[in-house]
């Protein structure tokens, strides 16, 4: 390889380092992740067979509308997954684009069955769609990680069924109640996943 060739090689690789250093410390990261396409058509079964629609390959073998599911990463030996049978659209199923009975119908399943799973203090992540790694819709369940203080920020709710109302579904969200009063706090400023115990 020539001299000129190795100067090229080293400007693409450090082009590629400052490109990747700028991703990893954007505030914005749904504006620079890039998430692979999602091929996911349950009209089409041989489609489901890859790993980002292993959930919507679970998802075709359920009849009800919605459904609880034990997490299967070894590493989240606590955390659980709540998700919608329904998924008519190929692509990644966002949660904007069920129709407002049917996502508090969702989330107020994901509440009750976290509260009966775990009754000294639960929470409910739902990962900013540009993040996440599966195509069918789903929330996570887990017990409140230890230490994580309520910042007080997010939107306080008296009614599980309107948990989401004036919430930006694009991003993080995070759901727990209140502690003890009878409601429900959801913020969004929040790592979700990071306020479960794993």
């Amino acid at each position: 390889m020539t001299c000129r060739g190795r100067v090229f090689n080293i400007a693409r690789l450090l082009g590629s380092v400052l490109v990747l250093e700028a991703c990893a410390v954007s505030p914005h990261r749904s504006a620079v992740s890039v998430r692979p396409p999602c091929h996911c058509d349950h009209e089409v079964l041989a489609s489901l067979t890859t790993r980002e629609c292993s959930l919507c390959q679970v998802a075709s073998q359920h009849t009800e509308a919605i459904f609880v599911l034990k997490d299967n990463d070894p590493r989240k030996p606590n955390r659980w997954l709540v998700l919608p049978s329904r998924h008519e659209t190929p692509g990644i199923q966002l949660l904007r684009s069920l129709e407002r009975a049917e996502r508090n119908e969702f989330l107020l399943a994901a509440v009750r069955e976290a509260e009966k799973r775990f009754p000294d203090g639960w929470g409910i992540a739902i990962n900013e769609d540009s993040e996440r790694t599966q195509c069918h819709l789903h929330v996570h369940l887990g017990p409140a990680r230890r230490g994580i203080a309520c910042p007080r920020a997010g939107a306080s709710r008296t009614d599980a069924s309107t948990l989401l109302d004036g919430i930006d579904l694009d991003g993080e969200i995070w759901i727990h109640s209140d502690g003890g009063g009878g409601g429900y706090h959801v913020h969004t400023t929040v790592t979700a996943e990071s306020v479960l115990e794993p």
